[in-house]
This record gives C-alpha cells, structure tokens and sequence, in this order.
C-alpha cells in the first residue's frame, strides 16, 4: 500500500476530484506546492485539468520540475493524468511550444482537425494493447471503459512506450504511456470513470517500487 501520495499542486489540476477518490480508497493524500520536499512520498501524481504553459511555468518557477525529475530517479512511483501525461513529455505545442519534463519521449500536439473528428475528444473508449509495447504490470484494463476530456494527444511516441490506445475513429489516440519501470501517464481521466477508474488508482496506490 501507498506510504505517503503526493498530489503535485501547480496552479491548474483536478486537485478535489483527486483527492476525494484516494479518501474514498481509504488513503491519505497530500496537495504539495512548489516550495514543499516530495522526496518523502512514495506515490506522486500530476493531475489532469489546465494549460501545459502555465502549469510547466508554474513547476519550473518554484524549482519542483527538478524535484520531480529527481524523485523519478530515486523510483518513486508517478503517475500523470491527462495534462500530467502531457508534462512527462519533451514538449507540447499547445499555445506555443513549451519545454515539458523530458521524462519520456514524445510530443503533445493538437488532436488533427478532421470531418470526422470531434475536437474535444469527450466521452468513454474501451482500450486496447499496443502490440509489442511495456505493459503495466499492475492492472488488466484491456476490456474497460475510461472517461476522457482532451484537445491533445501524444504523438511520435515509441511503440514500447505507448502500453495501450484507443481508437477514436480512424485516430489512433495514446491511451497510457509508461517507462516499464515507475513512470505511468494516462489520458484519460480515471478520477471520473466510475468503479474502473476507481480500481486503476488503487491498484496504483497499491503497487510498490
């Protein structure tokens, strides 16, 4: 079980939603700003609602993008929802191109306007394996239904970093990414998913490093 979470509070995020799902798990979280120490948490999330400008701003300012970075290191366990995914990247060009955390390689672009595509993406998808792909080690959500909320996506992400998509008509969408080892980001909002979203976060909480 988790020993400390950390919810990382940079100015933008569901912070509430989050907070109430690891209560109702009958877990303690704690919202951390930019002059607070997370090298003490074992479980340390990036909340998903906000602008990737701002919030990298925001991290950089008080000096908690290296902090973050260095707690990765040492194998702590993170994990990135929506707009904390998108940070875990190199950069993102959305209002503009703006450096992210650099933890995993990839890019955040504009959902491609299409006929077909309704932008923003909102809605539940089932998610499928990426073939030949890391796999999360902690949960099976082949088969269940995740809400998402988004304009972005991950593009130019590697096969093995990219664990499962969904299909959101003729798009390809990375669904959840991760390093095969402490790093785990998922697009989709598992805060507001019902009973799967709520078995996805304790399973998280519940893996060990």
């Amino acid at each position: 079980m988790a020993g400390k979470v950390a919810i990382i509070n940079y100015g933008v995020g569901n912070l509430y939603n989050i907070q109430k799902v690891i209560s109702y798990l009958g877990m303690q979280s704690f919202l951390i700003n930019s002059s607070d120490d997370i090298q003490d948490y074992s479980h340390i999330i990036l909340p998903g609602v906000g602008s990737f400008p701002t919030a990298m701003r925001n991290l950089d300012k008080g000096g908690m993008a290296e902090k973050i970075k260095n707690s990765i290191e040492q194998g702590r366990l993170v994990l990135g929802i929506c707009l904390g995914m998108h940070l875990l990247f190199e950069k993102s060009f959305e209002l503009g191109e703006t450096k992210g955390l650099c933890v995993l390689s990839g890019e955040i672009k504009r959902i491609p306007k299409s006929a077909s595509l309704t932008v923003p993406n909102v809605g539940r998808h089932s998610i499928s394996p990426q073939s030949g792909s890391y796999k999360y080690n902690f949960i099976d959500i082949d088969i269940d239904r995740y809400y998402f909320s988004h304009s972005f996506m991950a593009m130019n992400v590697t096969t093995k970093l990219c664990s499962h998509k969904i299909k959101y008509k003729h798009l390809d969408i990375p669904a959840c990414v991760t390093n095969n080892h402490n790093v785990f980001g998922v697009q989709f909002h598992p805060e507001l998913s019902g009973q799967t979203g709520l078995n996805f976060l304790n399973n998280f909480l519940n893996k060990s490093s």
